[in-house]
């Protein structure tokens, strides 16, 4: 009973989501990594673009 309502409407949209990102990122680090599992914190991400270039801040925490 609890599943079909949490399956229903927009519910089963929200999965559908969470369980696409999840199927990405096993074929991401598949890919990353395809002989041995993955090392924590060994992956680098270079951005040209200072950090907070194109954000803009909505709110302010206090």
């Amino acid at each position: 009973m609890m599943v079909d309502l949490l399956l229903s409407g927009c519910c089963a949209r929200l999965w559908d989501i969470l369980v696409g990102g999840f199927l990405m990122g096993c074929a991401v680090l598949a890919t990353l990594y395809p002989e041995s599992p993955a090392e924590r914190g060994n992956i680098a991400v270079h951005m040209p673009a200072p950090e907070d270039d194109g954000v803009q801040v909505l709110w302010h925490k206090s």
